[in-house]
């Protein structure tokens, strides 16, 4: 018999969920490749605070860090609120920008 993978489901990132993995496999496997990337890019960001190469002002720097806050803000109240055992629709309501 042939041991195929068949996705079950993707997401809007093209991301699956494979017959053969529980949901929470699934969840580590892709938060672990996108966190990852994230914190790369932050790196990237970081690098940039190199003053010898850029020039930026205080204001420069903080609507780079206040667009970075707000989206880890969002974030965060997305996850927090799901943990809360709400259903998707109760929380949609509980928050908004």
């Amino acid at each position: 018999m042939e041991n195929t993978k068949h996705i079950v489901e993707t997401d809007d990132e093209g991301d699956y969920v494979m017959d053969n993995e529980s949901r929470h496999e699934a969840f580590l496997r892709i938060a672990t490749r996108r966190v990852n990337n994230l914190l790369g890019m932050l790196a990237l960001i970081e690098g940039m605070a190199k003053s010898s190469n850029y020039e930026y002002s205080e204001r420069d720097i903080a609507s780079m860090l206040a667009a970075i806050d707000g989206a880890y803000g969002r974030l965060k109240m997305r996850f927090e609120l799901n943990l809360t055992a709400k259903t998707p629709s109760q929380a949609r309501g509980g928050f908004r920008f």
